[in-house]
């Protein structure tokens, strides 16, 4: 924006566009900043949001569902950590594993989308006969074979296995 410009406008516009040019230009400055700002100051950041997430509950309630519609793949995940972690069988802590995890499930998203029938993501070994929640006793199955297969231990699932 040329000087004239500048001057054209009232002096409350002209403090919003400097702010809005200066912001445009020093982005990472900017960011860098907040970054060490919420480092430093982490127990005061941590309350400002508890305090805005009980002052906004309706807007977090809409803000969850949305990222719950955008993400089914990672609220599967979430969600297979968290009862793992309740039973207190959970080996999946790195974010990597995490990842790997959140893959399993885009996979039978896509099974799912290919198919036409509903694909789980399932214990090899029952977490009930002692298996863990953990990457090597995970595979993506069928769900009407993971249904009928219950809790018992069986081999690896074989992904050419017939459809009744």
């Amino acid at each position: 924006m040329t000087h004239a410009d500048m001057n054209a406008l009232k002096k409350s516009e002209r403090v919003l566009v400097y702010n809005r040019e200066w912001k445009r230009k020093n982005r990472t400055k900017m960011l860098a900043q907040r970054k060490l700002y919420r480092e430093a100051n982490k127990d005061k950041q941590k309350e400002y949001y508890k305090v805005y997430r009980l002052n906004n509950l309706d807007k977090e309630v809409i803000r969850n569902k949305a990222w719950a519609l955008n993400n089914p793949d990672k609220k599967r995940a979430k969600h297979s950590l968290r009862r793992a972690r309740v039973k207190k069988v959970n080996d999946i802590k790195t974010l990597a594993d995490r990842k790997q995890l959140v893959d399993l499930f885009k996979q039978a998203l896509k099974r799912e989308e290919e198919t036409g029938y509903e694909w789980h993501v399932d214990h090899t070994i029952p977490i009930t006969k002692g298996g863990r929640h953990c990457l090597t006793n995970l595979q993506v199955v069928p769900a009407k074979w993971n249904l009928s297969k219950g809790n018992r231990h069986e081999r690896k699932f074989v992904y050419a296995t017939k459809e009744k």
